[in-house]
């Protein structure tokens, strides 16, 4: 087994502290791809959002130049031909692996992905960690998120793979934590339109059950877990039997309760609140 030096750890370490810092979703791609390029020499780095099932791709790469008309879209309709997507399919292990741990330069060379995408940019070996997409619970159940590293020539080495792998971890939590912040600010700003099932989440939304821990009354508590879920006043009075002026003064009680002046204030309030009991109890309600 190869040993990692103080050099390459440190340029990790440096990484990891990065992702703590960052602050807003859109700025991960982007900083993900030059900060992989930085830590392990390359031609090409990449942040992949990538659905087979839908043949849909997005991509940011460093350097940016890479990118071609229509190679994009070419990633998306031949993405399901690169084993490293075909292996987290089929077994969930998004640890950091190499195409060549699956199939050899030959068969990649056969492939319609490195005719119609790969062979443009001439990539030969990649290597790349899986993560999972918070918004695979909003509708979008195939997308992958792969983070990846290519070059022309030269196959990455063992010690390579074990840095990328001690990362992913770090990876996978700044996407959770910044989907989690993209709901939480969209709700605190009290969107008219806001609808929690159009934003990316890492974990279940509560119900009635918990947020009658913020002292809703049992009716309150379901309506604003239909609020949660998205719902509009009409759609809560259909689903609870009530008139829509019966929703409308539960609300009122809510937000009376909550300290809360609309909505998106009570669901904001609301998402914070149990985020701190969970976070009191040794974890975050984001699970």
């Amino acid at each position: 087994m190869e040993h990692l030096s103080n050099a390459q750890l440190h340029r990790a370490l440096s990484i990891a502290q990065g992702l703590a810092e960052l602050e807003e979703l859109e700025q991960l791609p982007t900083w993900s791809a030059t900060a992989l390029r930085e830590l392990i020499p390359c031609d090409i780095a990449s942040y992949n959002a990538v659905d087979p099932s839908s043949q849909r791709a997005s991509v940011a790469v460093d350097p940016p130049d890479c990118v071609f008309d229509g190679g994009v879209e070419a990633l998306g309709h031949y993405i399901h031909q690169n084993p490293l997507v075909g292996n987290y399919a089929a077994t969930g292990d998004g640890r950091a692996l190499r195409i060549s741990d699956f199939i050899s330069l030959r068969q990649l060379h056969r492939t319609e992905l490195y005719d119609h995408v790969y062979r443009h940019i001439e990539l030969e070996h990649q290597l790349a960690i899986t993560l999972p997409s918070p918004r695979r619970s909003l509708g979008h159940p195939g997308e992958v998120i792969g983070l990846a590293l290519s070059r022309s020539r030269r196959d990455f080495s063992e010690a390579e793979r074990q840095l990328l792998e001690c990362l992913r971890p770090h990876f996978a939590a700044t996407l959770a934590r910044l989907h989690e912040l993209a709901l939480l600010r969209a709700v605190h700003d009290g969107e008219r339109d806001y609808d929690p099932r159009r934003l990316p989440r890492s974990a279940p939304l509560p119900g009635p059950e918990q947020l009658r821990a913020l002292t809703l009354t049992p009716r309150q508590a379901e309506v604003l877990a239909h609020a949660l879920d998205g719902r509009t006043s009409a759609q809560i009075a259909n689903a609870l039997s009530l008139s829509p002026r019966t929703v409308e003064k539960h609300f009122e009680g809510i937000y009376d309760r909550l300290g809360a002046a609309n909505r998106g204030q009570a669901i904001a309030i609301a998402l914070q609140a149990l985020a701190g009991e969970h976070e009191g109890n040794g974890g975050a309600f984001a699970g």
